[in-house]
């Protein structure tokens, strides 16, 4: 059986039994026609993929326009993310509900979408939060004026299909009818399951469902959307586009593949039709993105989701990066699984092997990485375990993303950000861990050195042949060496059990390793950037070399 990549998300939970969702052959279907992307020049992908892998701090601020709730001016989170020197702000802006261009438009809305008797409250709602794209578009010039370099990333999730929704360019408004029929529906793939039933089991696992029967195209809050319907795709990337053109460098994508992971766990096939279709379908939208950018900025736009697609028998999509979530027992424990992240990590690296991966607190669910951090731990615990897990994955090459402003701490929280707001903020007095991430932010500007061959695999003459839980080598090796410093690197000295083998005074950063050496010996290597900075890591080889 195919392992499962368990990065960044709970297990689904189990579908009904099977006397309801029983699997049906539907060989006889076919694929959906192709539509054509527009390549972007391989030079182009990698120029822009090497700048990703080089973020070195990356800052969870979900909003940048909610500063009203904690009277926060731009100029203050321009003060707040400089503080840290962030590379890269990760939910900057969070397209949940159907957005507005300003919040105005909102008393146009028709009464299908908004109780008339409520458009006040709804308008007021939406100037606190700032969730309109002219406040977006606001937010972001602001931040790129005083902070050009710094990337801005939002979160789009797929998942949740707004019954009143509106495409985020042309401004149409899209009433239940249409939106319904974007709803996923596995009888659409001769799977014997309607539309609505499947859209109640949805609602039913979020708790929407109070009494019995339930109308899903009438109660529903949101639909489960089918990414192979061609509306909902439009409709979709509209939002993409919009933030695009507001000015966001990247889109993470959240639950990208959920559709697909669902119709596996439905038909029990993960090469089904139904799979195979939605799979393509959400990766179609990756290419999608990409194009938009590039055709009409002449720009290179990041887009990442889970590292969920990596379980599936096809081509992965074209994701630049990737996020997963640090684990609740590791919270609870103060100490990361460094066993279970060297499986997760091998596995993904050999499906998925030019992504950058990022690693933050999951949020939206009971009991999350996001709850039990701000809830169970104490804000000295806190402090504690960024430390732990920052130093642990900066040692795996991950980037995490503090937790500087946001996300959710759920609807159980107790202890609320000033007394007052569930969204985790790090310089609240209840929690006070934003010290602590400037300093652990300083201490990742400083020269990143990473040992990246031997890593766990078995080496015979110089070539990578299988994983192994040790770097296991027979005859000589290549040690490869990933050095990252924005002042520049002087030099790298290789070692072997603390003799020095061979200084390196410009990249690439390599020495082969090829002299008599028999069992366990320990691989240094040290880097000294121009302004005397001194940073090393360490390998633990078994070595055969006659």
């Amino acid at each position: 059986m195919r392992r499962m990549l368990v990065i960044g998300i709970l297990c689904l939970v189990l579908l009904p039994s099977a006397t309801s969702f029983e699997e049906i052959e539907s060989d006889d279907l076919e694929t959906g026609q192709q539509v054509e992307i527009l390549d972007i020049p391989d030079d182009v992908k990698i120029t822009a993929r090497e700048k990703l892998s080089q973020v070195r701090v990356a800052c969870f601020y979900m909003t940048i326009t909610d500063g009203r709730i904690f009277n926060r001016s731009y100029d203050d989170v321009v003060d707040i993310l400089k503080g840290v020197k962030t590379d890269l702000v990760f939910g900057a802006f969070h397209h949940w509900i159907t957005c507005p261009e300003c919040c105005e438009d909102i008393f146009d809305a028709p009464p299908e979408c908004i109780d008339p008797s409520k458009l006040q409250e709804q308008y007021e709602r939406c100037k606190e939060h700032g969730y309109s794209f002219a406040e977006f578009q606001n937010a972001t010039e602001r931040i790129k004026a005083e902070m050009p370099d710094a990337m801005i990333c939002v979160s789009l999730p797929l998942e949740f299909l707004n019954p009143c929704s509106r495409n985020s360019i042309t401004g149409e408004i899209l009433l239940r009818n249409e939106t319904w029929e974007m709803a996923l529906d596995p009888s659409k793939w001769g799977i014997p399951v309607t539309r609505e039933e499947f859209q109640t089991w949805w609602a039913k696992r979020h708790g929407w469902v109070k009494d019995e029967p339930y109308n899903p195209k009438e109660e529903m809050p949101f639909y489960f959307p089918d990414p192979s319907n061609p509306e909902f795709q439009e409709l979709f990337l509209s939002h993409a586009k919009r933030l695009i053109d507001a000015g966001a460098d990247a889109i993470w994508i959240d639950m990208l593949f959920m559709p697909s992971l669902l119709l596996e766990q439905l038909t029990g096939d993960v090469n089904h039709i139904a799979v195979r279709e939605t799979f393509e379908a959400s990766s179609e939208i990756v290419d999608k993105i990409h194009e938009y950018g590039y055709s009409k900025y002449g720009k290179y736009i990041y887009v990442g989701s889970w590292g969920t697609a990596a379980n599936f028998p096809y081509q992965p999509p074209d994701l630049d990066f990737i996020t997963g979530t640090v684990h609740q027992k590791e919270i609870l424990n103060m100490k990361m699984d460094e066993s279970e992240w060297e499986e997760k990590l091998a596995f993904l690296k050999e499906e998925m092997p030019d992504v950058t991966i990022f690693v933050f607190f999951d949020y939206g669910y009971d009991n999350s990485p996001m709850e039990i951090f701000s809830q169970m731990l104490s804000p000295q615990e806190q402090r504690e375990f960024l430390r732990i897990a920052d130093e642990f994955l900066e040692r795996k090459g991950i980037t995490f993303i503090y937790p500087v402003h946001g996300p959710d701490m759920g609807p159980d929280a107790k202890i609320l950000s000033y007394g007052k707001s569930r969204c985790y903020d790090s310089l609240a007095p209840e929690f006070q861990t934003y010290d602590t991430i400037v300093e652990l932010a300083k201490n990742r500007k400083k020269p990143l050195v990473r040992i990246e061959r031997p890593r766990n695999y078995l080496y015979v003459f110089d070539r990578e042949i299988v994983p192994s839980k040790i770097p296991i080598v027979i005859g000589s090796i290549t040690v490869t060496v990933h050095v990252l410093d924005e002042e520049g690197i002087e030099r790298v000295e290789f070692y072997v059990d603390n003799a020095l083998k061979m200084t390196v005074v410009s990249p690439p950063y390599s020495w082969l390793w090829d002299e008599f050496a028999i069992g366990w010996h320990v691989i240094k290597v040290i880097a000294y950037d121009i302004e005397g900075k001194v940073v090393g890591d360490e390998q633990d080889v078994w070595i055969f070399n006659l």
